[in-house]
């Protein structure tokens, strides 16, 4: 099956710097760095690196949760916590 989302991300990805279906990348742990979006369609946000205030996760897709402080998905999905420690 990986062969086939790879197929149909490839394009969409490297025009939009998101994949269609998948779930985006944390950052690095201390980066302070934001977390990837998540797929257009169906994916969840990644969570935002530690390190730095203000940190935001990836958006979700139409189907998908944020990552530690991301947005939701549109349709359906939970946006992240703030990412604070506190």
């Amino acid at each position: 099956m990986q062969p086939v989302f790879n197929g149909v991300n490839a394009p969409v990805e490297t025009l939009t710097a998101r994949p269609l279906i998948g779930n985006g990348a944390n950052a690095a742990t201390g980066s302070g760095a934001n977390g990837a979006a998540g797929g257009w369609l169906i994916g969840d946000g990644g969570a935002g690196g530690s390190g730095a205030a203000g940190a935001n996760g990836g958006a979700g897709g139409l189907l998908g949760a944020g990552g530690a402080g991301g947005a939701p998905g549109l349709l359906v999905g939970a946006p992240g916590n703030d990412g604070s420690t506190t």
